[in-house]
């Protein structure tokens, strides 16, 4: 909320609704935010502080759409929020989220926003805000971390080399360095120390605070480089944001060793994972929540569950001379195949811990580390100790590849174990429609699905 066209961006005003969750642990806050049960409100909070929040701490792109709102209509959504200012609401992530609470109040302030009546997703706010005619220009700030990188890249010295293989606290200190340093190095040093200084939970020694104190003052005595700067922090005005919708339908026909051809239909509630269009989104965290997979033989109508997925993350960042980031992924689901039987439905809650690295050319690879419980119905329950590897080429074009491979073995038995390996591809023939080939392999035998995949 600017309060003049020429108010700069840090006095802006946020409205923003967010849910209390009272510090729940992982799977109360999963239950509780599926099944409904926290509440949330709405706040005001400086644009500073929330882009400090999503571009600093939680190292996030952030994406800007302007709307365009004439006098009365700034007036009915000034009301609109008067009127639900300090009342609690009924929250939970699918249908009363904050998207829907804020698609709502443009609702009520406009006649072009429709009023959400089913599922929202922050994605859908957004398009329906550019289809309706609200939006204007659209703005992009990476995350500080990819700034800083960009600003790295461009920089011809060899100051990334340092911090990479020096302490940042020992480089805060070394003034006879900064000293040294190009304008432009400075500049870059400067934003660098300031991340690692709001990620630090502990005081700087005092050398290191008289060290930046004096890198201040030379960045600010120094000479400015205005385009690269620009060019560091990103775009101004970019084209439209294009986000794929949460929902996605997968239909297709299936074909395995000894087995008759099956027809596949599964069902995400939401997010996003690997195989989905990555413009927009970060490689590679994936976030699936209720999926349900069934199949059926073409000969008859049989079907059976194939899978359902509950919940399964992975946040699978690659550290670089910026910032570590770790490695890990959660799941709760159900799925055929695992230690009891070959094609028997296990259900499994896992945990993985590691590490991805980045490679040329789009392409990323990881490892982790993997515990967690197994268990098919009257054969029993184990604890699994295992490892997953993978490969993943998400490149921002219209073709994406992956191939991963699990083992994991009975933390009981050693002697019980199971593997899988998984090689996909997917061509997007439009944002809405793809086309995925699948290829698995598992104690049954290979497994061959082709299909299309369909966003509503």
């Amino acid at each position: 909320m600017a309060d003049s066209d020429d108010q700069p961006p840090p006095l802006w005003r946020v409205i923003t609704f967010y849910g209390e969750t009272f510090g729940a642990n992982p799977l109360h806050y999963l239950t509780v935010g599926v099944l409904g049960g926290f509440l949330g409100r709405f706040e005001e909070v400086p644009f500073s502080e929330v882009t400090r929040d999503y571009g600093v701490l939680d190292d996030r792109d952030l994406w800007l759409v302007r709307l365009e709102l004439d006098d009365l209509e700034r007036d009915r959504l000034a009301q609109a929020i008067s009127s639900r200012w300090r009342q609690w609401y009924p929250y939970n992530f699918f249908q009363k989220n904050c998207a829907y609470y804020l698609m709502e109040l443009l609702a009520e302030a406009t006649d072009l926003m429709p009023t959400p009546s089913r599922t929202v997703s922050p994605v859908e706010v957004v398009e329906e805000a550019l289809q309706s005619g609200l939006g204007r220009e659209s703005y992009f700030r990476p995350a500080i971390s990819a700034r800083i990188a960009a600003m790295g890249k461009q920089s011809g010295g060899d100051l990334p080399r340092q911090l990479k293989a020096r302490s940042w606290i020992e480089v805060a200190g070394d003034t006879a360095y900064h000293t040294a340093l190009e304008d432009a190095d400075r500049q870059l040093l400067l934003q660098y120390l300031a991340l690692k200084t709001d990620l630090s939970e502990e005081a700087l020694p005092a050398s290191a605070q008289s060290g930046m104190a004096s890198l201040r003052v030379l960045t600010a005595n120094g000479e400015p480089e205005p385009t690269r700067h620009v060019q560091a922090q990103g775009p101004g005005s970019v084209t439209q944001p294009r986000f794929h919708p949460y929902t996605r339908l997968r239909s297709g026909a299936g074909w395995s060793e000894g087995e008759a051809t099956r027809a596949i239909v599964e069902v995400r509630g939401a997010m996003h994972d690997e195989s989905d269009p990555w413009y927009g989104h970060r490689p590679l965290n994936t976030m699936e929540l209720l999926s349900v997979g069934v199949s059926t033989p073409t000969s008859d109508l049989e079907p059976r569950l194939e899978k359902l997925v509950f919940f399964s993350q992975r946040a699978l960042g690659s550290s670089d001379w910026v910032r570590s980031r770790s490695s890990w992924m959660l799941e709760l689901q159900m799925r055929r195949g695992g230690l009891y039987s070959a094609e028997g439905l296990h259900s499994e809650l896992r945990y993985g811990q590691g590490w991805t690295l980045d490679l040329p050319w789009s392409f990323y690879t990881y490892g982790l580390l993997t515990l967690g419980g197994v268990g098919q119905w009257h054969e029993g329950l184990t604890v699994a100790a295992g490892t997953e590897l993978g490969l993943v080429m998400a490149s921002t074009g219209r073709f994406r590849s992956g191939l991963r491979w699990s083992h994991e073995r009975d933390a009981f038995d050693w002697n019980i174990s199971t593997e899988r390996l998984l090689a996909w591809g997917k061509l997007d023939l439009s944002l809405r429609l793809g086309l995925i080939g699948v290829l698995e392999k598992t104690a049954a035998g290979r497994r061959w699905r082709l299909g299309f995949d369909w966003y509503r």
